[in-house]
């Protein structure tokens, strides 16, 4: 398990589940952002798939910030969107 990992939970009912994972190319951007929390995070899809080999939930997340985010951030998001 990747150490930095940040998981993604949604509130079910009354509990907590585990929907899925910030791609590893942009968790070192987003640790410090995180911790200060000046991020603004919104779920705007959670799918649950049942076809063969892609079981699990999909989910799809805006992320902003104030001000501009850093041009590595911006390339390792085009290559995981």
């Amino acid at each position: 398990m990747d150490k930095n990992a940040i998981a993604v939970y949604v509130l079910t009912e009354d509990e907590y589940e585990t929907v899925g994972y910030i791609p590893k190319e942009l968790t070192s951007s987003l640790h410090g952002p995180l911790r200060k929390r000046t991020l603004d995070v919104t779920i705007k899809n959670v799918r649950l798939r049942t076809t063969y080999l892609l079981i699990g939930y999909y989910t799809t997340l805006d992320i902003s910030k104030k001000g501009a985010w850093e041009n590595v951030v911006v390339g390792a998001n085009l290559k995981v969107d």
